[in-house]
């Protein structure tokens, strides 16, 4: 019991940490963010394919690591912390990542289904068998037959997120709380051209 409250104080004690980080910017002041999450990630790819990346709204490209759950539980705790902190204080706008790392914030409703992002006309034009979706689970982690709404697009495709991901799944996402929805829209359907 007392190694659960040190691991609760620890994770409180981070995420007000991390809060003060953003140095009370508001969303214009700080620009429109994308994050590229892995369970390692080496911000230095990622730094470097944002500034490669050409587009009409500028982005900030940010790393964010959020550790092995598996082998390294300490790490999970202080990534999903950070990551926690951050889309709950509005610092990210459009999440980039393997599904499997982001799978538990799908299931929390972090990101926006792909229906309010888009209107059905664009919707169609979109290959359904891109669409990200999560099955749900119950309090014993049964499986209940149910999933999330489609709130990602399979971007695995893109060369320039290989170089920082590698070849694997790789999924763009908005995260519900963005100040840039237009932004973050456009991103989601550049990545699709």
């Amino acid at each position: 019991m007392k190694r659960k409250y040190a691991l609760f104080a620890l994770i409180a004690a981070f995420a007000l940490m991390l809060t003060g980080c953003s140095g009370g910017k508001s969303a214009q002041e700080r620009g429109f963010t994308v994050a590229v999450l892995d369970t390692y990630i080496d911000s230095a790819k990622v730094e470097a394919y944002g500034a490669s990346q050409e587009r009409e709204t500028p982005a900030t490209f940010m790393a964010l690591s959020m550790g092995d759950s598996e082998n390294d539980p300490m790490s999970a705790v202080a990534g999903a912390a950070a990551f926690t902190t951050q889309v709950a204080s509005g610092e990210i706008d459009v999440v980039i990542a393997p599904p499997q790392v982001v799978a538990a914030s799908a299931r929390s409703e972090t990101f926006m289904p792909l229906t309010e992002l888009f209107s059905p006309e664009e919707l169609a034009a979109i290959d359904d068998a891109l669409w990200i979706d999560y099955e749900l689970y119950d309090e014993n982690l049964t499986p209940t037959g149910e999933r999330t709404p489609a709130c990602g697009i399979d971007v695995s495709q893109d060369e320039g997120l290989q170089s920082v991901l590698g070849k694997q799944q790789i999924g763009v996402y908005v995260v519900v709380n963005t100040a840039y929805p237009d932004q973050a829209r456009q991103m989601v359907l550049d990545y699709l051209k």
